[in-house]
């Protein structure tokens, strides 16, 4: 974990000036579901964000409390280096009456070949032709960004886990893009699948 977060720290300035690429929509998945749990409705839950980033933990976890009813931001509780220890984040779950506990984690940073399909124009379109229709992408590196969190859901009373799901976003134009894209999206999944 720690070499990802190396690697995430050393992409945070290239993603910040990677504007120029096309944006893609963030693609989310459902990776589990708990089948035997019907939809749920926490009255209280805590949000949490397991980066060493405080920063952005604070950004991720106000745009959770801010997407899901009743929920709590961990930053305001929980110092950052206690959030590995487990029993210190169960104390103040159990003290101060959580019924969920929503997670999330950054999983992956990395750069790979962009997809080229917009450039696939007939063989005799002019230059010009070309970049009258595609300004933005006619000097495009050929490379993306695609960070991916995974986020997790948890029913406190018998700490059970009731959804998984993973987002990626690429080429975010800044944290504050890759942040509420990311976390509505995430958001916006988990509610598909009858949390929330």
């Amino acid at each position: 974990m720690g070499s990802l977060r190396t690697l995430a720290v050393a992409l945070l300035p290239t993603v910040l000036l990677m504007s120029c690429l096309t944006a893609r929509p963030t693609e989310v998945t459902t990776l589990w579901r708990e089948p035997t749990t019907p939809a749920i409705r926490f009255t209280k839950s805590l949000a949490i964000f397991t980066g060493e980033d405080s920063t952005l933990r604070r950004q991720i976890e106000n745009r959770i409390a801010g997407r899901v009813q009743g929920t709590v931001p961990s930053h305001r509780l929980i110092p950052i280096e206690q959030l590995t220890d487990t029993q210190a984040v169960r104390a103040v779950v159990e003290r101060e009456g959580y019924d969920g506990v929503i997670v999330m984690q950054l999983v992956g940073v990395e750069q790979r070949t962009a997809d080229s399909t917009h450039a696939l124009y007939p063989p005799t379109e002019s230059l010009w032709e070309y970049l009258r229709r595609t300004p933005r992408a006619a000097f495009r590196p050929g490379r993306e960004i695609a960070i991916t969190m995974e986020s997790s859901v948890y029913a406190v009373k018998d700490g059970k886990l009731v959804w998984v799901g993973r987002s990626t976003s690429f080429n975010p134009l800044s944290t504050r893009d890759l942040v509420g894209t990311i976390v509505d999206a995430s958001i916006d999944e988990a509610r598909s699948q009858r949390l929330f």
